[in-house]
């Protein structure tokens, strides 16, 4: 390969709309290779539908994904798949993958973002759970992206697993929201707290909404902010109208994340009520602007924050409570948080010139 024409990466997984953990990470890795002469980046998006999306290649329908995908790793030198692990669709992806990675030799990373992937693969059968290990065997590195999942995952006799959160820094810098509503909220409303989620169980909607019932008498003017796409949460949403408690939420959509990163800024507390995390990009990034955070007690959670017992809305409430006093006494030190992009371009590195060198042996 000549000096000046970039290895072929081909970077797999969800891209944004909707932004998700997996899907803002993904971009954000994509722009980072692409600002560098040694990489010639292929973005290929899974998330279903029809909606077109700026340079990233589309295969809507199962089949024609999977045709695209098989084209597309014949044609790079490296393929790096990024997905959540914890179903049975992002399972049979892993296996497609790696049977087309390993057929035409070509360097293959997997990501794994959920924290819940260790019980999914637990859960299934003996037979399958013993297929499914040798095709992870295969992949030239798996990135855990926390410490519950590499344990698991090295516990299941995996050698090839390395650990690293999935945080590449922040993306830009904060600018002002564009809404007018949503600046009056947060003019009208005190404290303010923050969150990023989906309308589904799993991110602690009852939490949430429990917090409410609990904070009305102790903050009467309290208001939550709640950023993410908003599918699936007119029902939710018209439940705690009826109890006249959605006075309380701002439901902010999907923001740009100079307009996220500013809400954050302008909130007292960003919340993550989630019943099972991977590394929670949002978290950190909550972090790195300075801004106290509070998240369920999940296998994993990254210095710095405060936790409470997950679906226990008093706990929560308490860690409010002891957040505010905390403030109060002292002055908030700054934390540095640090970005892990080099880590993942090392590993590339390392992969390639493996394969460099065993194609020279041939």
């Amino acid at each position: 390969m000549s000096d000046d024409v970039g290895r072929k990466i081909l970077l797999i997984g969800n891209y944004p709309p909707p932004f998700g953990g997996i899907s803002v990470h993904l971009q954000g890795l994509a722009d980072k290779l692409s600002l560098e002469k040694e990489w010639d980046v292929t973005r290929l998006d899974i998330e279903p539908g029809s909606r077109r999306k700026e340079q990233v290649l589309r295969a809507p329908g199962s089949l024609r994904l999977i045709g695209r995908i098989a084209v597309q790793i014949y044609r790079c030198d490296m393929v790096h798949f990024q997905t959540n692990g914890h179903n049975w669709k992002s399972c049979l992806l892993i296996v497609f993958i790696c049977l087309y990675a390993s057929l035409w030799r070509k360097g293959a990373v997997l990501t794994l973002h959920s924290g819940n992937c260790p019980v999914y693969v637990s859960g299934l059968s003996s037979v399958m759970r013993s297929l499914f290990l040798r095709i992870l065997q295969r992949y030239d590195r798996i990135v855990a992206v926390n410490s519950t999942i590499f344990s698991y995952l090295q516990d299941c006799g995996l050698y090839n697993v390395e650990c690293i959160p999935a945080y590449l820094g922040l993306r830009c810098s904060p600018q002002p929201p564009k809404s007018a509503a949503l600046a009056e909220f947060i003019t009208t409303h005190t404290p303010i707290w923050t969150s990023i989620l989906a309308y589904r169980p799993e991110y602690g909607l009852q939490t949430i909404a429990q917090l409410c019932r609990l904070a009305r008498g102790k903050y009467p003017r309290f208001g939550i902010i709640l950023i993410g796409p908003l599918s699936g949460g007119d029902d939710w949403l018209r439940e705690l109208k009826k109890e006249g408690i959605a006075d309380h939420l701002y439901p902010a959509g999907e923001l740009p994340a100079a307009e996220v990163y500013s809400v954050l800024q302008q909130g007292d507390i960003f919340l993550r009520t989630t019943r099972f995390d991977g590394d929670a990009i949002s978290v950190r990034e909550a972090l790195s602007l300075n801004v106290p955070v509070i998240a369920s007690a999940t296998d994993f959670r990254p210095s710095g924050v405060w936790k409470y017992r997950e679906g226990d809305a008093e706990d929560l409430l308490r860690q409010i409570e002891a957040v505010n006093a905390d403030i109060l006494n002292r002055e908030r030190e700054e934390i540095v948080r640090e970005d892990f992009y080099h880590q993942l371009t090392m590993l590339y590195r390392t992969i390639a010139e493996s394969d460099r060198l065993l194609n020279i042996k041939k």
